[in-house]
């Protein structure tokens, strides 16, 4: 929805466009994932049922961090060099040129 806003607003350089469409996917983002935390904070009042949904929701976050970021990797590089035989670094590299392409929005949702 946000790619689409974007192209229709006819930005005149690529860099307005680019900063437009972090902006549309940010609020989307904020948006999508705090909408349920502001409804039990400011119209049900039910502070017990917000704080054990914070505690769930950043306890699952941090697992699934811990699971992208370091088990998978590993498990991955593991089985690709044991299957390979080879302890250089052209294994590596192979990886390297398997993944997607960077995407720097990414980031700012941490």
């Amino acid at each position: 929805v946000a790619q689409r806003l974007t192209v229709w607003e006819n930005h005149r350089t690529e860099e307005r466009h680019h900063r437009s469409l972090m902006l549309k996917r940010f609020l989307f983002e904020a948006f999508d994932c705090y909408i349920a935390l502001f409804y039990l904070a400011f119209f049900q009042f039910d502070i017990i049922r917000l704080r054990s949904e914070l505690v769930s929701l950043y306890t699952a976050d941090s697992i699934r961090r811990v699971l992208t970021e370091t088990v998978i990797p590993w498990v991955v590089t593991a089985a690709t060099r044991r299957a390979s035989g080879k302890k250089t670094d052209d294994t590596d590299t192979r990886l390297q040129l398997g993944k997607e392409e960077y995407e720097q929005f990414d980031d700012y949702l941490e």
